[in-house]
């Protein structure tokens, strides 16, 4: 037999084919999974839990970082949030934004402007106190 033999160039043509067929199955298969990922990844960052969010009390007391704002729905309509407290810079241009969504959803929204890095005024925690419902 030699290399010109056409069985064993069919054989050849036929192996060659069948790698590159599960090279190509592998490499689509990488893709879907890292599609599936990233989705998910995106998914839980912009709609699920925000950042740093932890349970202080059950049912009570929540705390997290600044929330996006279908975070905002989330955490009011599946974890039954009835007040939302914004404590950050009056500046921040979300604020407005927040408030809104909170409010469409039936939270009631208590934002309280601070500075970072300086102690609330007492007449801000006053006000938050004195006006809690």
């Amino acid at each position: 037999m030699n290399d010109s033999d056409p069985i064993i160039e069919n054989r050849r043509q036929t192996d060659r084919s069948r790698r590159r067929t599960r090279m190509m199955i592998g490499v689509a298969t990488l893709l879907i999974a890292s599609g599936v990922v990233g989705g998910v990844s995106l998914y839980h960052r912009y709609y699920g839990i925000p950042k740093r969010f932890a349970v202080v009390d059950d049912r009570i007391l929540y705390r997290s970082a600044q929330p996006k704002p279908a975070q905002i729905t989330h955490v009011i309509d599946d974890l039954g949030i009835k007040t939302i407290v914004i404590a950050r810079e009056g500046t921040s241009r979300n604020v407005p934004d927040e408030v809104k969504i909170g409010e469409q959803h039936g939270a009631r929204v208590v934002n309280i402007p601070v500075e970072s890095r300086r102690p609330i005024p007492d007449s801000q925690i006053e006000a938050f106190f004195s006006d809690r419902g």
